[in-house]
């Protein structure tokens, strides 16, 4: 395969990122505003080609948001259920959660199927086959799904984890009749029917969505391309055997894994990534290992199965600012790609975070080379906000004071979100890294970093574009699991786990195996552990006996008590990994002298003052700055605030400091 061009794309809620590695091992980065064909508009644009003008043989890694996108909207496909008889209302009644205690009406989320069928047949919980399903009542009951138009099926049977055979036979009788069938214990052979269920019938509903994609893809690409997609744990597959359920976090993962990896090459092992992009804003922690989940609820669905432990918050770039008569809001609305923030000129009429910034003089005009930015439009936009306000209110606001106030709101929530993956798991923040990425993350990091008592910020030359460059960089990686509910203490527990792990293997190398470029496999097994009587499990690399020592220090750490109970093995789970790339190096210039590019004017400490500007390609080695002051790359602009200085390191980050206590300001 060398030769061939590499393309990284991530496609955003408002922007598409990709980034491009040449034959020679040159890379170029790109931005198009989100659509369906904004991967091949930017592909054509980096390789400067018409048109009319053919591709060449391609390889692409791709980050797709197609799966979440369907769910969001609810568009994946008709999807019919069958189910054991009996339990035809279980996926209507789900798990009888109250979101908000006192709410006396209680939203129930849409179903993602249409219609459920019952079967006859019953497995017991130990997997003997107490009745098998009848053919001739089977096919019936498909036929009339058939006549009433569906054309995709999931089956969910009960303890089918422990022993398939029910869910087969049916699901062969409706292959024959040429449904599109989804077993639930294929997809995820673990205990707990509802949640094995809902993530079944999720697989179902998306994956035909994506494959469309991705075949339609795959044909407008030249023969010889082959295409890779991101999953939710991190870790690239072939196109081919990428499943709905894996779709959900591809994009932001990207982003995870570029910042452990290139955190990792540079010596920088305690890592909060913080992306924030045009819609939303993911943040992530990472100690040297990336942290998994295994049971997600993503818009009203449950799903089991492995993701990277990402918490998501609705405030980015392109986040609305709207005063609803009594208070100031930001998001979740968002002005997307069209018509995007007003400052873009495109018939936006409500202002937005990248707005305010724009306003604040945190991002200049003149430096913004995707296309011209509409200042007087913000401008007017932020008055007539504050004449609103002040009306309502009685209080005289200024619009600048408006800005700020956006601001530091949408900063709380992004702050609440780190909150919930570091304190809330038992890890102090102030003990982390902080590494902003996105096109809107270098203007908040510094204030994030003080809103969390955070003294350190890492910034890539990547930042931009960092989940896009993440998918370029991920190992493929495929996962197995299985339900053992097996005591610690049984003698036969090393006996069951080996010949368990055998098996998951086998299902793991089949699917890395399919990609040439893997000459060696890396095994991770893990294992599901709890106390006896608990219903919550935590996951545990497996070292033998060593397994129980490390649950409890994470128990301890994570619950902040141990119990004097046994052990339970619940379930098994198998990692493997096929490392296909090195970490790239991107290096800054030798070290020169550092002056500013000119003085432009911010609006901080009440005020607008002049501040140094500085170009990141003017940032040498040793090269250092102190707040206040901007820096400005191609691609995104950093906002140092007072207090913070930074210096650039060899291995290519910025890396600032927090020097001297926040200066509290009254606004």
């Amino acid at each position: 395969m060398r030769g061939q061009w590499e393309f990284y794309i991530d496609r955003g809620g408002t922007f598409t990122d990709i980034v491009a590695k040449s034959p020679e091992g040159v890379f170029f980065t790109h931005k198009v505003l989100s659509s369906d064909e904004a991967p091949l508009i930017g592909i054509r644009k980096i390789l400067g080609l018409k048109d009319e003008e053919d591709l060449p043989s391609l390889h692409l890694k791709l980050g797709s948001t197609v799966g979440t996108n369907a769910l969001l909207e609810r568009k994946g496909v008709r999807l019919a259920v069958l189910v054991t008889k009996g339990f035809r209302h279980i996926f209507h009644i789900g798990y009888q959660n109250r979101p908000e205690l006192f709410e006396l009406a209680i939203p129930h989320p849409e179903p993602l199927f249409e219609r459920v069928v019952e079967v006859e047949e019953r497995v017991s919980a130990e997997g003997e086959v107490l009745l098998p399903p009848c053919r001739e009542k089977v096919v019936s009951l498909l036929k009339t799904l058939r006549r009433a138009g569906f054309s995709d099926l999931v089956v969910v049977f009960l303890n089918s984890y422990k022993n398939g055979e029910n869910e087969k036979r049916v699901g062969e009788w409706a292959r024959e009749l040429g449904f599109c069938v989804t077993l639930s214990h294929e997809v995820t052979p673990q205990i707990k029917l509802l949640a094995r269920g809902d993530t079944a019938i999720l697989d179902g509903y998306l994956t035909p969505v994506i494959r469309r994609y991705l075949d339609s893809l795959q044909a407008l690409l030249p023969k010889g391309s082959r295409i890779q997609v991101m999953q939710s744990h991190g870790g690239l597959v072939p196109s081919e055997v990428f499943r709905g359920k894996d779709s959900l976090l591809s994009g932001p993962a990207g982003g995870i894994v570029a910042c452990g990896k290139l955190a990792e090459k540079a010596g920088l092992r305690r890592i909060i990534s913080f992306d924030m992009g045009g819609t939303s804003t993911d943040v992530s922690r990472y100690d040297g290992e990336y942290t998994l989940v295994y049971e997600k609820e993503v818009a009203g669905v449950r799903v089991q199965s492995p993701m990277l432990h990402i918490e998501t918050v609705a405030a980015g770039g392109g986040s609305l600012i709207v005063f609803d008569g009594m208070k100031l809001n930001v998001g979740p609305g968002s002005a997307g790609a069209d018509p995007g923030p007003i400052c873009y000129g495109k018939g936006g009429k409500t202002p937005t975070l990248t707005d305010a910034n724009v306003f604040l003089g945190r991002i200049v005009p003149k430096y913004f080379k995707k296309f011209p930015l509409d200042v007087k439009g913000v401008r007017e936009a932020f008055s007539r906000l504050a004449r609103e306000i002040s009306k309502a209110t009685g209080r005289s606001m200024t619009p600048e004071e408006v800005a700020l106030g956006a601001i530091s709101i949408a900063n709380t929530h992004m702050a609440a979100a780190i909150r919930r993956i570091s304190v809330g798991e038992g890890y102090d923040p102030r003990e982390y890294i902080l590494c902003p990425f996105g096109g809107a993350g270098g203007q908040h990091a510094c204030a994030l970093a003080d809103e969390l008592k955070m003294t350190k910020i890492a910034v890539h030359p990547m930042s931009s574009v960092l989940s896009a460059l993440g998918i370029g960089m991920a190992d493929l990686k495929a996962m197995a699991e299985k339900t053992v509910s097996l005591a610690w203490q049984d003698p036969k527990r090393e006996e069951v786990l080996q010949a368990t792990f055998a098996e998951l293997e086998k299902k793991v190398r089949e699917v890395l195996e399919k990609e040439p470029t893997v000459e060696e496999v890396e095994l991770f097994p893990k294992v599901d552990l709890r106390y006896e009587g608990q219903v919550s499990c935590l996951t545990l690399l497996y070292r033998g006996e060593e397994t129980k020592q490390d649950f409890e220090k994470l128990h301890k750490q994570k619950f902040g008590y141990l119990l004097d109970r046994a052990l339970e093995i619940v379930n098994l789970r198998l990692e493997g990994r096929g490392k296909t790339v090195e970490v790239p190096s991107f290096p800054p210039p030798k070290k020169g002298s550092l002056s500013p590019k000119e003085f432009v004017e911010v609006f901080f400490e009440g005020r607008y003052q002049k501040v140094p500007l500085y170009l990141w390609e003017d940032l040498g080695q040793g090269a250092s700055l102190r707040g206040p002051a901007l820096v400005v790359h191609e691609d995104f602009t950093l906002w140092v605030e007072p207090g913070w200085k930074g210096e650039m390191e060899d291995t290519g980050f910025l890396l600032l400091e927090r020097y001297q206590k926040k200066k509290e300001v009254k606004v």
